[in-house]
């Protein structure tokens, strides 16, 4: 049975999902108002911007995406949360969501490192035109778990992409 939780514990690992949710506001902020100067807060020297788009393999470095980002502009319609953050010691995984970013639907998962400076060395996104989305029955976020409490699996119903 894992050792109790203390208090200094609980207050270091709000502090850190925190300032990880606010490195990845920079993404979600540089992605609405089409500035890559804005987003590119959020990565690390060196990260690495991978996925498929329309279909297609792509990669690219963080400036060449933040590039194509001042390039098209604003997303004003775009509709975005952090939906998970995972972290233990100096690494964490962090799930963002975007919705109708200029007609299309990411599901972007962000390797995060660098405590006290929280960033995105690596990004892999699943992107999907809007017009292409249907609905299924997919695992909703468990809560956290309880010590001497349970977690119950819940269920909602989501956009996927058909290409997945």
């Amino acid at each position: 049975m894992p050792a109790p939780i203390t208090q200094e514990q609980e207050v270091e690992t709000f502090a850190a999902q925190e300032a990880i949710a606010a490195a990845l506001q920079h993404y979600i902020d540089g992605a609405r108002t089409g500035d890559g100067g804005l987003m590119r807060r959020a990565f690390a020297d060196g990260a690495r911007i991978s996925g498929t788009y329309g279909g297609k393999a792509v990669e690219w470095t963080a400036q060449e995406f933040c590039e194509i980002i001042d390039k098209n502009g604003p997303a004003a319609e775009l509709a975005a949360r952090v939906v998970a953050i995972e972290y233990a010691g100096n690494a964490a995984m962090a799930r963002l969501e975007a919705q109708n970013w200029r007609g299309t639907r990411y599901t972007d998962f962000l390797r995060v490192g660098q405590p006290g400076r929280w960033l995105a060395d690596q990004q892999q996104g699943v992107f999907c035109p809007l017009a292409r989305m249907k609905r299924i029955r997919a695992p909703a976020a468990v809560p956290p778990l309880r010590l001497g409490g349970a977690c119950r699996a819940r269920t909602r119903t989501m956009p996927v992409c058909p290409a997945l």
